[in-house]
């Protein structure tokens, strides 16, 4: 929304936030989204060769030069419209943080390239 409206969120940090009058403003900003699978496991694991058994963390590196770890459940998330830049949100922080506002439905298959070619679209 582009004006605030009124904290729902009943504990108590928000409840104090309430009472000193802050309001909540939502992002109009947009995400594309997948959450990762163990098809999506594999296909990470397949174009590592410095894996060593199943254990072995897996990771890549965000745009902004980080190692992301990723895990199966987590999120792998592009903005909206797309730039080209994935990066990965823990499961708990993405469903706490993102509200699903459609769906866009593709080939999920990864590209030989290494992009994946479907995300679920949140924001």
């Amino acid at each position: 929304a582009d004006h605030p409206i009124d904290i729902e969120i009943d504990l108590p940090p928000y409840r104090r936030l309430r009472e000193l009058g802050f309001k909540e403003y939502r992002s109009k900003r947009q995400v594309l989204a997948i959450e990762v699978d163990k098809d999506d496991i594999e296909w990470f694991r397949s174009g590592m060769d410095h894996i060593d058994d199943d254990d072995d963390e897996l990771s890549f590196f965000a745009p902004w030069g980080e190692l992301m770890v990723v895990k199966e459940g987590d999120y792998l998330v592009m903005t909206y419209p797309p730039d080209n830049e994935v990066y990965r949100i823990e499961k708990n922080a993405f469903l706490n943080t993102y509200s699903q506002v459609g769906t866009v439905e593709m080939d999920l298959t990864p590209k030989k390239d290494g992009g994946l070619s479907r995300f679920f679209c949140r924001f």
